[in-house]
């Protein structure tokens, strides 16, 4: 087969926090870092339910988002994916307590269907938060009702300076929700970006309680002038907030996996992140604790690495080597 997955396996700390990378031994090794990152604006809101909803000003249509391809050294190379598992395990079965429809295209607006939707959802104590494209919607987890309904992303950062408070006028896309278990808290996170999308900013959105209507500490992280920080995707790990970026520039690509003081952002305060660059590397995935046991003392977050990007397969334990 052409693809395949490595493990991401090695630890650099600092501050407390840690951030674990590690890569196949046959590839060849391009890793910038560490990087130290502090947020470029922090605050923490009054309850969003507060903040008016302003829909996005782009005109109405079918929105199809460009997808960026990047092909790795290696990807061509015809090779057997060992871990692939060949043979279909016995059904199982589930009961169903609660089914409920979740949010309809026309919540993002005027401009009304994306492609693709970006929808993905967290479960909490007592709420369940859907979000896609632009919005967001938060369900009773015991009945399926609305508790707020649909509204703009955007609105959790009005006031917020840079791309992320721009509200109606902003660009946004690729929202995260996660619901950090062991505190009791949402961590909601959407990009924002100028109109062309060449330059980007993290929104992240840390909830003060388990209720998600709440207020939230409010965090932008930016990247450089012409970044473009795509396909962002997170992880809730005991000793952090761990993150993962695709990096676009007008000349170069690279991806980028972060860790975030998860200690200062339940707290409200500033904060900081370890950041690695990696040249040679495309669309990590980090490892998400969202159980009720937690890893052992010290267990490094994996960050899992898509080695081309036509297709999606295990990872591979062969060939893993620690990265100085």
């Amino acid at each position: 087969m052409k693809n395949m997955l490595r493990v991401m396996l090695a630890a650099a700390t600092l501050a407390g926090f840690g951030l674990m990378t590690a890569r196949a031994a046959s590839a060849q090794d391009s890793t910038s870092g560490p990087e130290v990152v502090y947020d470029v604006y922090h605050d923490t809101s009054r309850p969003v339910s507060e903040y008016p909803d302003q829909l996005p000003l782009i005109p109405p249509g079918h929105q199809v988002k460009p997808l960026y391809l990047h092909v790795l050294p290696g990807a061509e190379l015809e090779q057997p994916d060992g871990a692939e598992q060949l043979f279909a395990l016995p059904e199982v079965s589930a009961s169903i307590s609660k089914n409920f429809n979740g949010m309809a295209d026309s919540a993002n607006g005027s401009v009304g269907l994306f492609v693709p939707s970006d929808s993905n959802l967290a479960v909490g104590a007592t709420q369940v938060v859907e979000v896609i494209n632009t919005a967001y919607q938060v369900f009773s987890k015991s009945t399926g009702a609305s508790v707020q309904s649909a509204r703009q992303i955007s609105s959790i950062f009005a006031g917020v300076s840079g791309f992320c408070g721009l509200g109606a006028s902003g660009t946004y896309t690729d929202p995260i929700v996660l619901y950090d278990r062991a505190a009791g808290r949402w961590v909601i996170t959407i990009v924002a970006a100028d109109s062309k999308f060449t330059t980007g900013n993290e929104c992240v959105a840390v909830s003060t309680s388990s209720n998600a209507t709440g207020s939230y500490h409010r965090y932008v992280f930016a990247f450089g002038k012409n970044v473009l920080n795509d396909y962002p995707k997170l992880g809730v790990w005991p000793d952090a907030y761990y993150a993962s970026y695709n990096l676009f520039s007008p000349t170069t690509f690279a991806a980028e996996a972060c860790a975030y003081n998860r200690t200062a952002m339940l707290a409200g305060t500033i904060a900081k992140a370890i950041c690695f660059t990696h040249a040679n590397e495309f669309t990590f995935l980090p490892s998400d604790l969202n159980g009720a046991t937690a890893p052992p003392a010290g267990e490094p977050n994996f960050f899992i690495d898509l080695f081309s990007t036509g297709a999606l397969h295990l990872p591979s334990s062969q060939g893993l080597s620690r990265l100085p």
